[in-house]
């Protein structure tokens, strides 16, 4: 039994790899996705974001590049930055700024902007912890 339902996840995994890059029109322009993710005190998020932005590209076919913006982080985010960083190759770029820098940031994104590449950003920061109580 183990090996029928083995078998038949097997077979689900290799039709959505082959649906998802070789039965799809051909684009005139192939465009490259890149993502900036903007993270402080994310520990308990990044690591499967990141994770999930390299499965879902790799099941669409798309080549993607992440870029990683950590905005003063006090946990062990960056900590889990450096090891998908380094040896897995799963981050692209590693950046780490203080949250009064939004004027380097916002000139890193416009930077990117000029290769034509399909930017998304997402917004990863972890505000539960700040003293702050305005939203």
């Amino acid at each position: 039994m183990f090996y029928f339902y083995l078998g038949i996840l097997t077979s689900l995994f290799l039709y959505l790899k082959v649906r998802g890059s070789h039965f799809r029109p051909k684009m005139r322009k192939k465009t490259k996705l890149h993502y900036f993710i903007l993270v402080k005190n994310s520990q308990a998020n990044i690591e499967w974001v990141i994770r999930w932005i390299n499965f879902w590209s790799w099941i669409r076919g798309k080549q993607t590049r992440i870029t990683v913006i950590d905005l003063g982080s006090e946990d062990d985010t960056l900590d889990i930055l450096e090891r998908l960083l380094y040896p897995k190759k799963k981050i692209d770029r590693l950046y780490s700024f203080q949250p009064n820098q939004q004027d380097l940031i916002d000139s890193l994104i416009k930077e990117s902007n000029s290769s034509g590449e399909q930017q998304i950003i997402i917004n990863v920061t972890n505000y539960e912890n700040s003293t702050s109580t305005t939203r």
